[in-house]
């Protein structure tokens, strides 16, 4: 008895810390509307082509919520490198929104998306 104890404790905190590790591209799904980064992003590209300023303005708002709320929870399960492009690209898109530029939001915004598709894969 004392034998198998000793085996499952190591392999048991190996899956445990495998299933923490990898748990990245599930941890980013959305628990509801609230966090839905990716519908944000649509909503926000459609206002971009649109041309529709103010609406853009507030569509990136919320989608600063929800990326802050995703981001509390994928922390530890992705890589530092992409949480922090996602930030820079959402920075610049505000600027670039701000002067209403339609070429470098709607650039930012995809190189955003991108990085988004890929957290949590290896």
């Amino acid at each position: 008895m004392r034998k198998t104890i000793l085996y499952l404790i190591p392999i048991l905190t190996l899956i445990v810390f495998y299933v923490g590790l990898t748990s990245g591209s599930y941890l980013k799904k959305p628990t509801s509307e609230l966090d839905d980064v990716a519908q944000h992003m649509q909503i926000l590209k459609m206002n971009i082509e649109g041309g529709n300023w103010d609406a853009a303005a507030t569509n990136l708002k919320k989608m600063k919520r929800a990326w802050g709320k995703v981001k509390s929870r994928i922390q530890f399960n992705v890589d530092k490198r992409k949480i922090t492009e996602i930030d820079v690209k959402i920075a610049r898109l505000q600027g670039l929104i701000d002067a209403k530029d339609r070429a470098g939001a709607l650039t930012e915004l995809s190189e955003a998306a991108m990085y988004w598709d890929s957290l949590g894969e290896f």
